[in-house]
């Protein structure tokens, strides 16, 4: 035998060595995965009759659409997210956001300069699959309307924690 090359039973535990650290170290990288995907908060389901459930559409509001919602003078929508709505008072502003059950949306409440948001506020409007907020415009101001969109995280899932914002500006005349 040369005396170079280890015999065997040395360069066993030496080659798979690195193999027993790397798989001990995925592990972890699972485990870890898996805890924070279980410790994620999961959107809740709870629907009014008739409605979808919010993990179903996305919306913050389980509520019913309106039966005559009002008709909109602008309607804001996720692509808007660079542009500037202007509004007089005394108009409705809607925002309309797409519904999907893979994430779910929170409205930022802020406070308002001459808009009040109507109730209900994000519920589910199916002619248009999307979550719906409107705003009557009292006064004339500037405002950014702000929504997070966050996946829906089921239990016990690895889920992304990613949150996108989207910030709307609007200025009343």
């Amino acid at each position: 035998m040369d005396p170079l090359t280890p015999s065997p039973a040395t360069s066993t535990p030496a080659r798979h060595g690195w193999r027993i650290a790397l798989t001990g170290a995925v592990m972890l990288v699972l485990a870890a995965g898996i805890f924070l995907g279980i410790s994620l908060p999961t959107h809740p389901h709870s629907s009014a009759a008739g409605t979808p459930s919010q993990a179903v559409t996305g919306c913050p509001s389980s509520a019913a659409a309106p039966a005559n919602p009002p008709a909109p003078n602008e309607t804001i929508q996720e692509a808007d997210g660079n542009r500037t709505t202007q509004a007089n008072v005394g108009d409705i502003v809607s925002v309309n956001l797409p519904s999907s059950s893979q994430f779910h949306w929170t409205y930022q409440t802020a406070p308002l300069t001459g808009l009040q948001l109507l109730s209900p506020a994000g519920y589910y409007d199916a002619a248009h699959q999307a979550c719906v907020w409107n705003f009557k415009v009292n006064g004339a101001g500037q405002n950014v309307l702000a929504f997070v969109r966050q996946p829906t995280c089921a239990k016990g899932k690895l889920c992304s924690p990613i949150e996108i914002y989207f910030r709307f500006a609007l200025v009343v005349r």
